[in-house]
């Protein structure tokens, strides 16, 4: 299966999902059969480099596509899309590390294979590295890790934002490990243990959010719990192709929200054309340029992005959170009081595309990178 056929089969899956909308809006939580099927599209194996059987080549060649599939399946279900997102992410650790020291090879290339192989097999991996106070700066991490004398670690402190909490098998977290002065990466497994604190997790708090409502996206408190370090993570570097990754994939999920609310929109307001007042077309012909923009800035950073460039992702993905805010509200206006209800799925969606915005990095530390880029050249 290649990655076109596999972006066939999640257009298919999400044209499914959409005649379910109204019901799918309306969830608090995630369903574990919905990813069962996304895992029988191959969309797992679009993350799995060729050499381990998947599909994965280069961020060049492997991204866009990714992207494609994301935006696609968030016209179905823009929560599933925004989990399903977490994995190519966090997997792009291993698809695109820093050069490997020699010593570390071996130990590199077994995790590898162990990770590749249990994605073969359905695993799917998400997220739970932020924490409470760190405004999404990983470095701000104060949760630690303890040496378990076997290989492994255990990890003690608060995370919260862990989309797809019970769904998916693995979650990237970050701790400093003992003995050293700064945070690394670790990854553990909470799936099927008990969130009531005997096991070493307890649920701070359920996922009960305005945006992106059925994510699962729990706050967590973990004592002394089991956790697998990474091998090797190498020096952040801010100009690393690697780190689009992240932010393309979140773009990738807004646009196929704001495509599905301004196809229905437009459907709605051109049926009644000879009735539509003044105000109503002024505010549609905006949205028409902004979508317009917003298609043309995404088509921009793709480009950017086949020709190995990364400068600009955090202005693209900032730019578009502010289009698509300001097409989805307008769309509300235009359609009316209406959108206010929970049986129209364009209140969701403009909730969905403001949730949107917030994430990785959140509006703060946005600023922050691109500042740094602009004046403190």
């Amino acid at each position: 299966m290649d990655n076109q056929e596999i972006i066939q089969n999640i257009k298919n899956l999400s044209q499914s999902f959409s005649l379910q909308r109204n019901e799918r809006q309306k969830r608090r939580k995630l369903s574990s059969e919905d990813f069962d099927l996304i895992s029988k599209t191959g969309y797992l194996m679009m993350s799995v480099p060729i050499q381990y059987g998947g599909t994965w080549i280069n961020i060049e060649q492997s991204l866009p596509q990714i992207c494609e599939a994301l935006r696609v399946l968030a016209q179905g279900d823009s929560s599933v899309s925004l989990v399903s997102a977490m994995h190519p992410a966090v997997l792009s650790n291993w698809l695109c590390p820093s050069p490997i020291p020699s010593f570390l090879q071996n130990q590199w290339d077994s995790q590898c294979n162990e990770i590749f192989s249990e994605i073969k097999s359905g695993a799917q991996w998400g997220t739970i590295t932020s924490e409470p106070g760190s405004g999404g700066d990983v470095s701000k991490t104060i949760a630690d890790a303890i040496p378990d004398g076997n290989g492994k670690y255990l990890i003690s402190g608060k995370k919260h934002f862990g989309s797809g909490s019970g769904v998916l098998t693995n979650m990237m977290t970050s701790a400093i490990p003992e003995g050293d002065d700064k945070p690394d990466l670790f990854y553990i497994n909470y799936k099927n243990v008990p969130w009531d604190n005997s096991k070493g997790i307890k649920l701070v708090a359920e996922w009960d959010a305005h945006g992106m409502t059925a994510t699962q996206s729990h706050s967590m408190e973990f004592k002394n719990f089991p956790a697998k370090r990474i091998v090797f993570s190498g020096e952040y570097n801010p100009n690393k192709l690697s780190h689009a990754i992240g932010p393309c994939l979140f773009i990738a999920v807004v646009i196929g929200v704001v495509d599905i609310a301004f196809e229905t929109a437009k459907s709605i307001i051109l049926k009644k054309n000879t009735s539509i007042r003044a105000y109503e077309k002024v505010e549609f012909i905006k949205v028409e340029q902004d979508y317009w923009l917003i298609n043309k800035a995404y088509d921009g950073l793709i480009q950017e992005i086949k020709a190995g460039s990364a400068n600009t992702v955090q202005l693209a993905k900032a730019s578009m959170a502010d289009l698509s805010e300001s097409i989805l509200t307008r769309i509300c206006r235009i359609i009316g009081g209406s959108t206010l209800s929970r049986n129209s799925p364009f209140g969701f969606w403009c909730q969905d595309v403001k949730a949107l915005g917030f994430l990785r990095p959140p509006w703060a530390l946005a600023y922050d990178v691109m500042n740094d880029k602009i004046f403190q050249k």
